[in-house]
């Protein structure tokens, strides 16, 4: 079922409401976190962390899409895991990021 509430937003009943703030602050503090790394894939990460951000607040229910931009970031850090240790406590928001997207629905 769907309807319309407030400020012609359509909110579609066939997802349960979940609480989305957490999930929010985890991926700010993770791209804040990414400021630190080496210039050649911090803006990379970054951009993939905003793009789940602006994913989730858009449509929380679609997860899936959520999952493929926090990993693209992860597969980004990959490649300098080893030289940079700011990399694996983005990994770890990150991934901390996508075990909560796994408990939402």
């Amino acid at each position: 079922m769907t309807i319309v509430k407030g400020h012609g937003k359509i909110i579609n009943n066939n997802y349960p409401q979940i609480p989305i703030d957490d999930l929010l602050k985890l991926l700010k503090q993770a791209r804040e976190e990414a400021q630190h790394l080496p210039e050649p894939v911090r803006d990379k990460v970054r951009q993939e962390i905003k793009e789940a951000q602006l994913q989730v607040k858009e449509a929380p229910q679609e997860k899936e899409k959520i999952a493929v931009k926090l990993n693209n970031a992860k597969d980004t850090l990959k490649a300098i895991a080893e030289t940079a240790p700011q990399a694996v406590s983005v990994g770890n928001l990150l991934g901390n990021a996508l075990i909560w997207l796994d408990k939402m629905l």
